[in-house]
């Protein structure tokens, strides 16, 4: 296990000592953000799950494809412009329970002052503990922040 990730879970396992129900750890707003400026998106999952701590991966990504095309953004693969869900869990070894994060993003890809980098746009995510999977939580967390983003008219 890279150091990197061993940081990451110490880091949600540290989180979940604050918290012991599911709960929105970081949330924004950003009126602007709408299809005319942000179109089209590719949908991207980031998957750092273990043991089956993500089982719905194909039915996340296609109910957060159903949710933009619904609110009228078009859909494009290696768009600059992401809709990102990143999951990093593990299952306990003696519960047998998963527990991590999850975050959703809407991001852009920046160059600014020559350097390449992501404007969040939109940003929220969850930490969970003692669940079976992280399934539902993944659909929930894609409603919060496409609930949020502004629709088409």
């Amino acid at each position: 296990m890279s150091i990197i990730r061993r940081f990451a879970l110490a880091s949600a396992a540290f989180g979940m000592l604050s918290v012991l129900l599911q709960s929105e750890v970081a949330a924004s707003e950003n009126d602007n953000v709408n299809p005319s400026l942000f179109s089209p998106v590719e949908v991207v999952l980031i998957d750092y799950a273990n043991n089956g701590c993500w089982t719905n991966f194909s039915e996340s990504k296609a109910y957060a494809e159903s949710k933009l095309e619904q609110m009228g953004y078009e859909l494009g693969a290696a768009s600059a412009n992401k809709f990102v869900i990143y999951m990093n869990s593990a299952r306990q070894r003696f519960s047998g329970l998963c527990f991590g994060m999850v975050e959703a993003s809407l991001r852009k890809g920046a160059v600014v002052g020559g350097l390449r980098g992501w404007l969040y746009l939109e940003y929220d995510s969850y930490i969970f503990v003692g669940s079976e999977n992280a399934d539902s939580g993944v659909l929930e967390l894609i409603d919060s922040l496409t609930n949020r983003i502004r629709t088409s008219e």
